[in-house]
């Protein structure tokens, strides 16, 4: 409903005016309502409908982007590839809602250990990504990785009762000691998310992408890997072995 109201008792509105008035209205609603579905549509098409996190393809942007910064800056950037153990059987057992909860308190649980400039996406069922940008030392990530697993270990509350869950988490610092082109960093990066890569597969990379083919460990970071499921990897010290969080 369109009110027209004068103030000054000398003026008086015609009927043309207030027409014209309400012509002006509508566009401006059609023009609101128009921005609001274009932003709602570019939303979904850069993030996850049940989580809200980034998704992959937007993940992708703002690593490349992070990767473009460390290069300028002469920093570091680390990504943590976390997946979720036995969900699967969260979901068979409980059902998918319940399951879809879970995810949905692990996304909160793994914004609340990032910073505001980090990088929480989800890129596959149960597989997340942190992009964590100028990072000091890898051990630094290696105690963010401990602050997730810590998170995680809380119990979860998703249709009434009490979920536990744990997850596996990869480490990849870049860069790397010897330097590579900029499309075999994205072509290594999108294998690596397109793995949904965990410490099975990427324990503790020394760099986002290096010469060669998969990612390569050292023996010792292989052995690190079989830590297990719900351990996160540190970086091995100069003369071998492997570190590992104080809690895991």
């Amino acid at each position: 409903m369109l009110v027209v109201q004068s103030y000054d008792p000398a003026v008086r509105f015609a009927e043309a005016d207030r027409d014209m008035l309400t012509f002006v209205s509508h566009q401006i609603a059609s023009a609101l309502e128009r921005k609001t579905a274009e932003a709602r549509i570019e939303h979904l098409a850069y993030h996850d409908t049940l989580t809200g996190l980034p998704n992959r393809r937007l993940l992708l942007d703002r690593l490349e982007l992070a990767v473009a910064q460390a290069r300028r800056d002469e920093s570091q950037i680390a990504v943590l590839f976390l997946d979720l153990d036995r969900f699967k059987v969260i979901n068979d057992s409980l059902g998918h809602t319940i399951g879809d909860e879970v995810l949905q308190g692990v996304a909160v649980r793994l914004k609340a250990q990032t910073r505001k400039g980090d990088t929480v996406a989800r890129v596959g069922g149960d597989e997340f990504t942190v992009v964590i940008r100028n990072v000091h030392h890898p051990v630094d990530t290696a105690k963010v990785a401990e602050l997730i697993q810590a998170a995680l270990r809380e119990p979860l509350m998703a249709g009434g009762r009490e979920i536990f869950v744990t997850g596996s988490i990869g480490i990849s610092i870049y860069p790397t000691t010897a330097p590579t082109s900029r499309r075999s960093s994205r072509t290594r990066t999108r294998r690596c998310i397109g793995k949904g890569a965990g410490p099975r597969q990427l324990p503790f990379v020394r760099g986002l992408h290096e010469r060669g083919g998969g990612p390569a460990a050292p023996p010792g970071e292989r052995a690190a890997a079989r830590a297990g499921p719900g351990r996160a990897v540190r970086p091995l010290p100069a003369g071998g072995g492997t570190s590992r969080p104080g809690r895991s």
